[in-house]
């Protein structure tokens, strides 16, 4: 690949990332990071990659975080589908 094309390709791959990081970032009200990736900016562009990088990882640390914390929506087990039934029993099992 022409070193010209790879530069270009790579801008518009984190242009990309950025974006959708930023887009998932407001969606589950994670501000302070969307900010953060929002000001990640530089005079020198490979600083600014970085600033910009490190923003998304610290964005997606986030993202997991809030994956992994119980939602105060949840429903009791009582209103359980069968679907969800045979995928707990499934679960059950694996960690016998």
């Amino acid at each position: 690949m022409h070193p010209r094309v790879m530069v270009e390709r790579t801008a518009v791959a984190q242009e990309r990332i950025a974006n959708a990081a930023q887009q998932i970032g407001a969606r589950l009200d994670l501000d302070a990071q969307v900010v953060a990736l929002a000001n990640a900016n530089n005079r020198d562009a490979e600083i600014a990659l970085l600033q910009q990088r490190e923003a998304i990882a610290d964005l997606l640390e986030a993202v997991v975080e809030k994956l992994d914390a119980p939602s105060e929506t949840e429903t009791p087990t009582e209103t359980e589908t069968p679907v969800d039934a045979q995928v707990n029993e499934t679960r059950k099992g694996r960690k016998k």
